[in-house]
């Protein structure tokens, strides 16, 4: 079995229960929607990003920019603002100057400043 992970990479595992699926439309679907869901996270990344989180709001930033491996697989980053808590969709495709002037584009639309450290 291929130990590199991917969103597919559980097809690879041998079954071992194997629920009935009649509708293989409906399968498709279902997982199709599921795959637009945010990935689960292991607790240890959970506690990782709420410290970081924590430090973001200790230094008063207005927002932070969520990029972990996931976000980067589907090149799409998380933008919070930590007032309101409130979490965009950040697309992370093309060069990082084309990122840059998204991420200024959103924060202007916010009238948000971008100070980078």
């Amino acid at each position: 079995m291929n130990t590199t992970w991917t969103p597919d990479s559980w097809r690879a595992a041998p079954i071992r229960q194997v629920p009935a699926y009649p509708d293989q439309a409906a399968l498709q679907a279902m997982e199709a929607r599921l795959g637009k869901y945010p990935p689960l996270v292991f607790a240890g990344e959970a506690r990782s990003l709420k410290a970081q989180l924590k430090q973001a709001g200790r230094v008063n930033a207005r927002y932070t920019l969520i990029i972990g491996e996931d976000e980067l697989a589907h090149q799409q980053g998380i933008l919070r603002n930590m007032a309101t808590q409130e979490q965009q969709p950040c697309d992370l495709s093309g060069t990082c100057k084309q990122q840059g002037m998204r991420l200024c584009e959103i924060l202007a639309r916010e009238r948000a400043t971008l100070r980078i450290r």
